[in-house]
């Protein structure tokens, strides 16, 4: 943990959150290592050198994850020479068996980010190469080994990130060839080349260089812009053009790989390292300071080899077990 964030919680720090809320009670959140392939589960509130509730083996490398919070389950992508993809159900207790796709019939090429539909029970996974796609497997619930999609939706641009809202089956993918979001509808009946129904870009919209986003249930979403950078849209699923975000706003981390996002407001982001939690994102302005790390030798982040980093580099949140 950097010498900058450890000021920022001593009160050096800048931020306009000068009113923290208290640490959520319930909430679940599951964090990649991705060197060394393991799960940690910590609890929503938790914060410094505390160790995770639990540790799970994920038998591959995961570099991204996805969570379908109704019916406890955690997707993952790997790909260390070997394209794989990960199930595991019922996450919260790490109780469940691990299933992995992979094999020739799957045509995977370069598994990134991913998204669990719960309610269609499929799996959407980004999969780059010469042109990107988003494969499509199902059913999430039982799906194992050498399978083929049942469905490849082919992308014109480079996708960077993927969220999807299971009740309404829409889609939101980030494209970072043109630095939008492009949201498609009827998600679960996408095949072929596409068209989104509606494209959130423009100068208003302060999108630049998008990453990872995060999509909450009410129906803000998240997206990274930029290194630091995090703009937030409201009822996201009914926005079209060149439209401000709601918030915009810059977080005191070293870089952000991933982040996940609450109902509630906070925002959860990974630097590579340690887990970082932000609140009342929905509003802000100006440049956050995290109101709670979790960083330190008993948290089993930091690599216990010199010279091989962790890769803590994905995050989801369940935040209501």
């Amino acid at each position: 943990m950097s010498f900058l964030l450890l000021s920022v919680l001593t009160g050096c720090g800048g931020s306009n959150n000068t009113r923290n809320p208290p640490p959520p009670t319930v909430g679940q959140i599951y964090v990649a290592r991705a060197t060394f392939g393991q799960v940690l589960r910590f609890r929503a509130g938790d914060n410094g050198n505390i160790a995770p509730q639990q540790s799970l083996d994920s038998q591959a490398h995961p570099i991204s994850m996805c969570i379908d919070v109704a019916h406890n389950r955690i997707g993952a992508t790997s790909h260390d020479g070997t394209a794989i993809v990960l199930l595991i159900d019922n996450v919260s207790s790490f109780a469940g068996a691990i299933r992995m796709i992979s094999g020739a019939a799957t045509t995977m090429r370069g598994p990134a980010g991913c998204a669990l539909d719960g309610n269609a029970d499929l799996i959407y996974i980004i999969d780059g190469g010469a042109t990107t796609s988003i494969l499509v497997f199902g059913p999430a619930s039982t799906a194992l080994g050498n399978i083929a999609p049942s469905r490849v939706i082919l992308l014109p641009y480079t996708a960077s990130g993927i969220a999807l809202d299971p009740v309404s089956n829409r889609l939101f993918v980030a494209d970072s060839t043109n630095n939008v979001i492009n949201v498609y509808d009827s998600a679960s009946t996408l095949n072929g080349a596409v068209t989104p129904s509606r494209t959130i870009g423009g100068p208003q919209t302060q999108l630049t260089h998008v990453g990872s986003i995060a999509l909450e249930s009410s129906g803000h979403l998240a997206v990274v812009s930029g290194p630091t950078t995090v703009c937030v849209f409201s009822n996201a699923a009914t926005l079209n053009g060149n439209v401000s975000p709601s918030a915009a706003f810059s977080l005191l981390i070293d870089g952000i790989e991933q982040i996940a996002v609450t109902p509630a407001g906070d925002l959860y982001a990974v630097d590579s390292l340690d887990i970082l939690a932000f609140s009342n994102v929905f509003s802000a302005t100006g440049t956050l300071a995290p109101v709670r790390i979790i960083a330190g030798p008993n948290t089993q982040l930091p690599s216990i080899i010199p010279a091989i980093p962790p890769l803590v580099n994905s995050i989801v949140i369940d935040p209501t077990r």
